[in-house]
């Protein structure tokens, strides 16, 4: 038996909460079910224990100065153009579509 991919590993895992609704071979475009009434999605602040008290602690950032050497704020400056240019060729690739 062939390896399954990773979709079509979750394609058989949801077959098995429900076969009539996730029937089939996986088919990536076809296999679009709504699943938000089998899953839900919770940012960690909300997550409370039983008792009512945060599950995880409070956040707390700040930021901490730092002095980069020549090197580094050129590899700095080469990364952040880098991720520009390809998110904004992602936005204009789905902007297409």
């Amino acid at each position: 038996m062939d390896k399954l991919s990773r979709n079509e590993e979750v394609q058989e895992k949801l077959k098995a909460t429900d076969g009539d609704r996730f029937e089939g071979r996986f088919r990536d475009g076809v296999h679009m079910s709504d699943v938000s009434d089998l899953m839900r999605r919770m940012l960690k602040e909300q997550l409370v224990r039983f008792d009512g008290r945060p599950l995880f602690p409070e956040r707390r950032t700040y930021t901490v100065g730092c002095t980069l050497s020549d090197a580094e704020a050129q590899l700095y400056k080469e990364v952040t153009e880098y991720v520009r240019e390809e998110f904004n060729r992602a936005d204009a690739l789905e902007n297409e579509g």
